[in-house]
Order: structure tokens, then C-alpha cells, then sequence
């Protein structure tokens, strides 16, 4: 299963299973291995990958959690005023340009860029890594 840090599960996520036939899978998917099978797993969001990240098998698991990340997008110009018209590009996310306010999930631990436009200005590219203590990526468009 494919859950964020709120324990809310990531419908659009795809689960690898390395060694494992017919991988990836969606979230809640349904996977037989034998007990003390080791296994890596990780989450991917489109082409935006997450690490991997072992699993022994055994009696007691009954479901694999692969973890996903999810922060908010936000826009400022340089003198800190929030731009909430702008819009908002992630690096290799499907679905087009996104406003701020908008939240983005990515697996845990990957990492993108992410850029805004606003008014005939573009910001940098801007990388943030999606892990503990990101709640907020925010961008600085023109001055």
C-alpha cells in the first residue's frame, strides 16, 4: 500500500517489487511471497522514483507500507508577497502546471525541481527533497 506521512493511501502511486513478475503494482494490490522472503519495494509517482527500501517477509506481515510524501506549493516574489495567481511546474509530473496551494505526493525520499511563473518572470529550477520536515515547497518568482 502506498500511504503519505498523514496515513492518507496514494491512489496514482505504483509500487516496484524487485525480482517480482508483473511489477509494478497499484496500491492494495494483492501479493503472494514465501515467509522470510526479503524483498526491496519502493513507490514511484509518474517517472519520479523513491528509494529502495528492504522487507523481510514473515508471519506477521500482512501488508507493506511504501511510504509517500506529500507537500504544498506556494509562490512568493522577492519582497516575500505570495503570488497566488502563479503557476507551477514539478520536473517529470505528469499532469501539467499546477497553482499554489496545490499539494504535491511524491515517494519518500525522491527528489525534484520545481519552478514558477508568474507576470512574464520564471524562476529557477529549485530542488526539494520530499521527506521529514517538508511541508511547504516554496518558490521565489522574479525580484
Amino acid at each position: 500500500m502506498a500511504r503519505d506521512q498523514f496515513g492518507k493511501e496514494v491512489a496514482d502511486a505504483q509500487l516496484h517489487v524487485n525480482r517480482v513478475k508483473h511489477s509494478p503494482f497499484t496500491s492494495g494490490s494483492s501479493l503472494t511471497l514465501p515467509k522470510n522472503a526479503q524483498i526491496s519495494v519502493r513507490g514511484t509517482n509518474g517517472p519520479i522514483r523513491g528509494p529502495w527500501e528492504k522487507v523481510v517477509m514473515n508471519e506477521t506481515l500482512t501488508n507493506i507500507i511504501v511510504p509517500f510524501w506529500t507537500a504544498q506549493l506556494s509562490a512568493q516574489n522577492g519582497k516575500g508577497t505570495d503570488l497566488p495567481q502563479a503557476e507551477i511546474s514539478v520536473h517529470r509530473l505528469k499532469g501539467g502546471l499546477l497553482t499554489p496551494g496545490s499539494s504535491v505526493t511524491l515517494p519518500k525520499g525522491a527528489t525534484t525541481s520545481i519552478r514558477g511563473f508568474f507576470d512574464g518572470h520564471r524562476s529557477p529550477w529549485t530542488r526539494f527533497h520530499f521527506t521529514d520536515g517538508l511541508t511547504e515547497a516554496m518558490i521565489t518568482i522574479g525580484s
